[in-house]
């Protein structure tokens, strides 16, 4: 009875999982969340790439230097750039910790799905992890993913992950992917509410 109740429970939180990432592939054209408010943040960071891009390109080297941006400034400009890639998403929140560590929340508005008896909703994401570089590379190290305050395995993410991108035709982005640093940027690291950007 008690291995009934755990499957029964395991099932349906997969379900909800399934069912989040196929409304997510298409509410691109049915969910815009405006984030107009965000420009000015996503500039400021923006116009700082770009000028440390330019400077690495140049003069071929970093400048040995450290820009310090706030929770919010990185928030809105995150938001600020899924608005473009997943327009589902209602709201980012990320929390900075020392020693590279991250905590954050992703709210995804879902619409209601023709025949399909799914209404329109809101669920939440939370996750935690840390920030590794390493070779000019940087990722997101997840130490545990919450859906709905349910805790998810980063095993399952990744195979959803894997089923939206063989959907798509692209190719596969997984929890923990290696991204190469902006040009311009060394590294990356953390303080308490502070992102700290080495260039």
């Amino acid at each position: 009875m008690t291995r009934n109740l755990k499957t029964g429970c395991f099932l349906k939180k997969l379900g909800l999982m399934i069912s989040a990432f196929y409304v997510v592939l298409i509410a691109s054209s049915q969910v815009q969340v405006d984030y107009s408010s965000d420009l000015e943040e996503f500039l400021k960071i923006f116009n700082f790439l770009e000028e440390a891009a330019r400077y690495r390109q140049e003069k071929g080297r970093f400048q040995g230097r450290v820009a310090e941006f706030g929770e919010k400034e990185v928030t809105a400009f995150f938001r600020y750039l899924l608005a473009e890639q997943v327009p589902s998403v209602k709201n980012l929140e990320l929390k900075f910790k020392p020693k590279g560590r991250v905590e954050g929340s992703i709210y995804l508005s879902l619409p209601e799905v023709p025949r399909s008896g799914m209404k329109a909703s809101e669920i939440n994401l939370s996750f935690s992890g840390r920030i590794e570089t390493s070779s000019n590379k940087v990722r997101l190290n997840f130490y545990s993913l919450l859906l709905e305050k349910q805790p998810v395995r980063p095993e399952v993410i990744n195979i959803l992950i894997s089923l939206v991108a063989r959907i798509r035709g692209i190719e596969p982005r997984y929890l923990g992917h290696w991204y190469a640093l902006p040009e311009g940027i060394s590294d990356l690291e953390t303080g308490e509410g502070k992102l700290l950007v080495r260039y």
